[in-house]
């Protein structure tokens, strides 16, 4: 991944004209190539430009935009001045590293490919540590086929499917240790028939059934939330979802696991 813009600029020691008082600078890379830096009032520079010369005019073939301090933010190539080819987005992160040091961490956090200006073919999105963190594919600018997303640890979070752009097949969810959190199924986007969801240790198994995307009958316990008050009881306790006939109810589970209404 390090690699993967590794030397995409390869300047040319040529003549420079100075325009608009150091702001933007212009410098000829070839005949028809040119190349703009438009800089900040700190002289930062903010954007670069690759252009060249045709008979339609100029044409932009590359630009790259930074951060005000100067680092990285985005990279895109360009055909017919529509974005074509590859391009990269970074991204920056405040992290308190375990020795108390604040670092600031400035990463690839995505990459992919434009086809006449519009997403196309394998993409995918990067977690601050490297990890991969969103992996799958476009056409004609949608999500198209199998995605998977990974927690920052490296383990499978969901496993998907999209045709145009829309949910459709079956859909996975799992926990942090790699146990099966959800398991449901989409189609075109809206859930439909039992969707299952199991607790940490899977000693828990619930089941909502969907009625054209409506959650019809069945429970759902929120176990990754923390312990709420119960206004009829006034202890702490873990939520729980009810759907009758696509009615919802509150309720929550004792001390004991098991499901409790308020009266």
């Amino acid at each position: 991944m390090n690699n993967y813009f590794k030397n995409t600029i390869n300047l040319l020691p040529i003549r420079i004209i100075m325009v608009l008082l150091t702001i933007s600078i212009s410098t000829v890379l070839s005949k028809n190539m040119k190349q703009e830096i438009v800089r900040n009032k700190l002289g930062i520079k903010k954007t670069l430009i690759y252009t060249d010369e045709g008979i339609n005019g100029i044409n932009i073939k590359k630009k790259i935009t930074y951060f005000d301090d100067g680092l990285k933010y985005s990279y895109y190539s360009y055909k017919n001045n529509i974005r074509h080819g590859k391009y990269g987005q970074w991204s920056k992160k405040i992290e308190i590293m375990p020795s108390g040091e604040i670092k600031q961490i400035h990463f690839l956090s995505q990459r992919g490919y434009y086809k006449n200006g519009k997403l196309e073919g394998l993409s995918k999105s990067y977690y601050s540590n490297g990890q991969v963190f969103w992996n799958g594919s476009y056409k004609n600018g949608n999500v198209e086929g199998a995605v998977i997303e990974y927690h920052m640890n490296g383990k499978i979070h969901r496993k998907l499917n999209y045709v145009n752009g829309d949910k459709h097949g079956v859909y996975l969810s799992f926990f942090k240790t790699g146990s099966l959190e959800l398991e449901g199924e989409y189609y075109h986007g809206i859930r439909i028939g039992n969707w299952k969801f199991f607790n940490s240790d899977s000693s828990i198994v619930e089941e909502i059934k969907y009625n054209d995307g409506i959650a019809w009958e069945g429970t759902y316990t929120i176990w990754d939330t923390n312990r709420v008050e119960i206004t009829c009881s006034g202890d702490l306790a873990t939520p729980v979802l009810v759907y009758n006939k696509g009615n919802l109810s509150k309720a929550y589970r004792d001390e004991n696991l098991d499901i409790k209404f308020c009266n």
